[in-house]
């Protein structure tokens, strides 16, 4: 642009003529739009123990999703004349003492780990299971439901998170797993229901077994693991019979007739629904 000025100075007329170019702005770039999961993405590329870790993930899932085509032999499948087998072209990791195939147990117990919990004693990947489809009403009585929990409590002396009692979690001293849950229960009575205790684990897994069945604690996690594939080995074994015999305090004659009736039971329909009264 052309700019022009006239000055007299001392009676003599100057006549300037200026001519400026404006500066050239400097280029911008439109900042590109990041979402969030892309920022996780890009993250998660340059830390390359964490892709190792997702991809093994990742293949766990997809084996427990296609259990039925990598260990077509099942779970259950017995075979007593390989009884704790070395790993074979048949049973790549063997089998165990009851001849089940080692990886088809771990390849389902994947799958029973991806999808929905026991609705009973018995988890889904044992004999008797309980059928959430065909029985709804076991599905339903599992919600996880903080609010119906709090309106139980409505009336009483613990309403809003008040007056409770100085309790204590044990939990049996097997592996991490334990500790873990207890911290979660801890956790989730505190934050929904107002309700802090105490978690403790016994060093010796023998002195926590005397005081069970001695009737010794207040609030116990309580690991079991299954010795063989029958309802009997968890119906029998934690809540049936005389208090020396039984893991818990709780007591019912009609459900130690209905599993002493399952236990004899030859018909397998008839046994179920046994053990579903019970």
């Amino acid at each position: 642009m052309s700019i022009e000025r006239e000055a007299q100075l001392g009676g003599i007329d100057l006549e300037r003529t200026v001519t400026a170019r404006p500066a050239a702005l400097p280029r911008t770039r439109t900042p590109a739009v990041r979402s969030i999961w892309g920022d996780v993405w890009r993250r998660l590329r340059a830390n390359h123990l964490a892709m190792v870790s997702g991809a093994f993930v990742l293949l766990i899932i997809i084996l427990a999703l296609a259990a039925p085509l990598v260990a077509p032999k099942g779970y259950m499948a017995q075979d007593y004349t390989h009884l704790r087998a070395r790993p074979s072209a048949e049973s790549w990791l063997g089998t165990d003492t009851a001849g089940r195939d080692l990886w088809a147990r771990i390849v389902y117990g994947g799958r029973v780990s991806l999808g929905e919990p026991a609705y009973s004693l018995i988890s889904q990947d044992q004999p008797y299971a309980i059928d959430p489809k065909a029985y709804p009403e076991f599905a339903s009585a599992y919600t996880f439901d903080p609010e119906l929990a709090k309106s139980k409590l409505k009336g009483t002396p613990y309403e809003g998170g008040k007056n409770w009692p100085e309790v204590t979690l044990t939990l049996r001293p097997v592996g991490p797993t334990g500790k873990l849950v207890g911290e979660v229960i801890q956790q989730q009575l505190a934050q929904n229901l107002g309700f802090n205790i105490k978690v403790e684990a016994p060093e010796d897994s023998r002195v926590f077994i005397t005081n069970v069945f001695g009737g010794n604690y207040q609030f116990i996690f309580y690991i079991w693991y299954t010795d063989y594939p029958d309802p009997s080995n968890h119906y029998n074994a934690v809540y049936y019979g005389p208090p020396a015999k039984r893991r818990f305090a709780w007591k019912s004659a009609e459900f130690d007739k209905l599993v002493e009736a399952a236990a004899g039971e030859q018909d397998k329909k008839k046994r179920a629904d046994l053990y579903i009264q019970a």
